[in-house]
């Protein structure tokens, strides 16, 4: 959780944002459950957030290091709460476009779309929607936003490595 491949640099601890990104990119590709590795190895007193319980710490004994990935940690848990019903549904396999790493599911009329660029790269990224699916517009899920859909296709920015968009589309 906080410092990935084994490295003991504070500069190296995996930001908020990434420990969500990880995380997505595991639903993504199927994951069926989340288990979070809450210690930060380190090698003596050139790292002063070594933990063998970062959650412990943060929680119970009030350390700052690594207060925000625990936030982001629970944040990341309500939101996939928050989607079970529809994570634990069937996927489709369907080819959005290039560069895009996807998971389609559908739940109770709507068809949701969960997104990431492959290898973490950013930019635009355009959306084919599958045939006979052919909404005016997709929402974002818990980003309050919408977007046009034209001649069945849409486009949304990943303007870093570590975004990552749920769409909602009804069917």
């Amino acid at each position: 959780m906080l410092s990935p491949e084994g490295e003991h640099d504070l500069s190296d601890q995996m930001t908020p944002d990434r420990v969500k990104a990880q995380v997505w990119a595991m639903v993504i590709h199927e994951s069926r459950g989340i288990v979070w590795f809450t210690q930060s190895p380190g090698g003596g007193d050139d790292n002063p957030c070594m933990s063998g319980d970062a959650l412990a710490d943060v929680r119970i004994h009030n350390t700052a290091c690594s207060r925000d990935q625990v936030q982001a940690m629970g944040e990341i848990n309500a939101e996939v709460k928050a989607l079970a019903p529809v994570l634990n549904t069937q996927s489709y396999v369907w080819n959005f476009g290039d560069g895009l790493d996807t998971m389609l599911k559908s739940y109770n009329g709507d068809a949701y779309i969960f997104a990431m660029t492959q290898d973490a790269q950013t930019g635009q990224r355009t959306f084919t929607l599958p045939t006979g699916v052919t909404p005016k517009t997709v929402d974002v899920v818990n980003e309050n936003r919408t977007i046009a859909v034209k001649d069945g296709k849409f486009t949304d920015d990943f303007p870093v490595e570590s975004t990552h968009h749920v769409y909602k589309v009804r069917l």
